[in-house]
């Protein structure tokens, strides 16, 4: 990851006031030239992958996601999916968004939820040194057209009502079109020739997370770490109060 990135920045460069194509994003499919790259990623490993988490891995994104942002705020947490999923609805099921702000309210992670009435709020948040939780129907999320690039959606999720988490933690702005930086639960050891797995650093069209968010959950968990002004949610229009909103479910 790290290599790629140092790739990424040598390669993307200005001459002239002319940004020139990218090796990097052309790669990974998502086109020649990048204008925008942001990533809250960090040095140390906080990607989980659900197939390692236990018998109910088959629906643990919602505990895997919440595990993430936690070691991502928090370096030092030393829990597991297997933990989370102890913790609430231990006898199996999906997990619901209530019970990843509960978790994360457990172990005092600072967080907050909005109304996501435009996809590009997640870039705000971003910006501003956040992650995101989401919850959507990957129904609606493209499926992978190569098996070499790293956009679209990597695994079988072809029926409507497919409710999954995921972690949004950059983006990039290619020809035009936005990508979501996520990391994906959903990996199970599947990898790309490098060894690498394909839940890790993998990208999201704006236009698929909104209109899968759209169909399941409009709204998004908002981290953030210690040392964030903490009056910052208060100034968000788009703030809710999660008691009294509808909670969905991902597997």
């Amino acid at each position: 990851t790290v290599t790629l990135l140092f790739l990424s920045l040598l390669f993307w460069r200005c001459e002239k006031n002319e940004v020139v194509p990218n090796p990097i994003s052309k790669a990974y499919g998502l086109g020649n030239t990048i204008t925008k790259q942001v990533s809250n990623n960090d040095s140390y490993q906080w990607h989980f992958d659900q197939g390692n988490s236990g018998i109910y891995s088959g629906v643990n994104c919602g505990p895997t996601s919440v595990t993430m942002v936690i070691k991502w705020a928090e370096e030092s947490f030393d829990k597991t999916p297997q933990d989370a999923r102890n913790t609430y609805r231990s006898s199996g099921g999906w997990w619901y968004t209530s019970d990843i702000i509960n978790y994360l309210n457990m172990y005092s992670v600072s967080n907050y939820t909005i109304s996501l009435t435009n996809i590009n709020l997640l870039k705000d948040k971003i910006d501003n040194g956040h992650i995101v939780i989401l919850c959507l129907d990957m129904y609606f999320v493209n499926a992978q057209t190569n098996n070499a690039y790293h956009v679209d959606k990597f695994y079988n999720a072809s029926t409507q009502g497919w409710g999954h988490f995921i972690v949004i933690k950059g983006y990039w702005e290619v020809d035009g079109n936005t990508f979501f930086e996520a990391y994906d639960p959903f990996t199970f050891g599947v990898t790309y020739n490098d060894n690498s797995l394909k839940g890790e650093n993998r990208y999201y069209r704006a236009s698929n997370l909104d209109e899968a968010t759209n169909h399941w959950w409009d709204y998004a968990i908002v981290i953030t770490r210690p040392g964030s002004p903490t009056n910052q949610f208060k100034k968000d229009p788009n703030v809710v109060d999660t008691r009294v909103i509808a909670h969905r479910s991902g597997r």
